[in-house]
């Protein structure tokens, strides 16, 4: 895959012409939550080299916390056939606000600072919904009722896969943690959070691929998820990364710190595994 050249430069890429590419697709990779982490980007464009799946989309928050806020949104530039807008993507644009972003306002602000007037333009034109319509695949960063909200319960994800009709199977992220939902024809809603699942003749499907570069459920373990829309399974993967040089190159850029136990990922993971979040680390 093309790293961190843009597939299309300022002067060849013409606004509309670019996210939500559809096509004739059977194996798709889904990745989010890059939050502009470059090393945790290089080992899944490595990975999917190797998957080769026929199209990747992205599920918003490009840029975010991290310290190469420019790499990330060129990767997906390059190497993905669109995606949809993200709240960190939306506050970068100065498209919301510090009440709706604190603590991580600063830090979105940082970045759309710094961002080419290219990777601006590209974030700009990001939908927050988008249907590929081959695949009856709904993209969305949050939920399909609230592109920045969240879903929490699968109570939550039952409701949400029923608002778009036409739209079989639901990508999400937002969450920076790898889950499924899937409600078989007979209503019966089951949750699974790891490993490869075939699920053929399911009324509908909710998945999140877990986050790139801000995973949430292990530090330092890029994940992303392959979904076959014709044979309806999904394999989650996990890519080990380096994450000193990140955090080394937050503290060297002078990025806004996140405040309190925000800062330490243990914490962050200690957080993550009570709680709200307690359901979705059981095991199915």
């Amino acid at each position: 895959m093309r790293m961190w050249r843009l597939a299309r430069s300022a002067g060849q890429w013409k606004p509309g012409a670019g996210p939500g590419v559809r096509g004739q697709v059977m194996r798709i990779g889904l990745v989010a939550d890059l939050h502009a982490n470059r090393e945790a980007v290089k080992v899944v464009d490595r990975a999917l080299s190797a998957l080769s799946p026929e199209r990747v989309y992205h599920l918003g928050d490009l840029v975010g916390y991290g310290a190469h806020p420019e790499e990330c949104v060129r990767w997906a530039i390059a190497n993905t056939r669109g995606g949809v807008l993200g709240n960190h993507d939306a506050a970068a644009l100065n498209l919301l606000g510090r009440e709706a972003m604190a603590p991580a306002y600063a830090a979105a602000r940082w970045a759309g600072e710094r961002l080419s007037s290219a990777a601006r333009e590209y974030l700009s034109l990001l939908p927050v919904r988008e249907l590929v319509v081959r695949s009856r695949l709904l993209l969305v960063h949050g939920a399909p009722s609230d592109p920045f909200g969240r879903i929490f319960w699968e109570e939550d994800a039952d409701t949400e896969m029923d608002l778009y009709p036409e739209a079989t199977t639901v990508a999400v992220g937002h969450l920076h943690v790898p889950l499924a939902v899937v409600r078989g024809r007979g209503g019966k809603t089951i949750l699974f959070r790891k490993g490869s699942r075939t699920v053929p003749g399911v009324d509908r499907l909710l998945v999140n691929p877990g986050s790139v570069g801000a995973p949430r459920d292990r530090k330092d373990s890029a994940c992303f998820l392959i979904f076959d829309d014709e044979r309806r399974s999904f394999t989650w993967y996990r890519v080990p990364y380096n994450g000193r040089l990140p955090l080394e190159a937050i503290r060297d850029m002078g990025i806004p710190a996140l405040p309190g136990p925000a800062q330490s990922p243990v914490m962050e993971r200690v957080l993550c595994a009570i709680g709200m979040w307690k359901r979705l680390y059981r095991e199915t």
